[in-house]
């Protein structure tokens, strides 16, 4: 928990700063409409919009409407992101505080909530231990796999960055860790950012170098989930991209770590029930 606190404060701190620049830009919303040309100077914009009129077949002056609606619409819809993460909160808190305490008591009576499982079960020995173990391997496979995979991502696009001299590298890190928990859509969207963004302003060799990342990130989590694991829970990959998306809608952010760990068990549950009723004898 201490460098995962760590990377959000560094990323925090990052996007505060941004948001302290905009502001000595005096940049807002009600300015790019009505002087966009200004506030595209003030936010270093009118390289981009040269070289965008360049390969495309567009106007600076195009380019300039297109922004203002963009930006227009992209402010509305922050203010109502921002409306209802200020509404969320409390639950938000609430649903932290729940999820610490269950962690805490979990850790200090784990082998007393072991044992009840043990005492209490339906099943056999043999089941029972079989549930146990696939139970602790889920959850091996969902929290520990993710976040080391998360954290390599994170650190091969710093690295990128580091190599292309990009600024706000510790805001690009945080972004990219959180991008990696989300299955399917992962860290792709960063790192195509960041090319295309280096292609526009222009330079070439960072657009190639962050090409060149947007492979290597996304199969470094084929190469790290599975060395973590060892042997971790077989579940297969539709079934978890369901269950941790199902899951997120349902219950929020924990759903992507708690949805797989329940679906895993269910598929594991389901045979050893089956198996505990006599088949039906076939009609002749």
């Amino acid at each position: 928990m201490i460098p995962i606190s760590l990377l959000v404060a560094l990323g925090a701190s990052a996007a505060v700063d941004k948001l302290k620049g905009l502001e000595d830009t005096n940049f807002s919303i009600g300015q790019f409409t009505s002087n966009p040309g200004g506030a595209i100077d003030a936010l270093g914009l009118r390289p981009v919009l040269h070289q965008i009129a360049e390969i495309s077949p567009v106007s600076e002056v195009q380019v300039r409407q297109y922004a203002t609606r963009m930006a227009v619409g992209m402010g509305t819809l922050a203010g109502n992101a921002l409306k209802g993460l200020v509404a969320s909160l409390p639950g938000i808190m609430f649903a932290n505080i729940v999820m610490l305490f269950t962690i805490f008591f979990l850790l200090v009576d784990g082998p007393r909530a072991v044992a009840f499982v043990r005492e209490n079960s339906i099943f056999g020995r043999k089941q029972t231990d079989r549930i146990l173990e696939v139970a602790h391997q889920l959850c091996y496979s969902v929290m520990v796999a993710t976040l080391v995979s998360g954290a390599v991502q994170a650190a091969l696009v710093g690295v990128a960055c580091l190599i292309t001299g990009t600024d706000g590298i510790a805001l690009i890190v945080f972004v990219t860790f959180l991008f990696s928990f989300f299955p399917m859509v992962g860290t792709a969207p960063v790192t195509v950012g960041l090319a295309l963004l280096s292609l526009i302003q222009g330079d070439t060799t960072a657009a190639i170098i962050f090409a060149v990342f947007v492979p290597v990130v996304g199969m470094s989590d084929n190469f790290v989930r599975p060395y973590v694991l060892k042997g971790g829970g077989d579940l297969h990959p539709l079934i978890g991209f369901v269950a941790a998306f199902g899951a997120l809608d349902m219950i929020g952010f924990y759903g992507l770590f708690i949805g797989p760990v329940v679906v895993g068990l269910f598929f594991t549950l389901l045979p050893m029930v089956t198996r505990s009723y006599p088949k039906s004898p076939k009609p002749a």
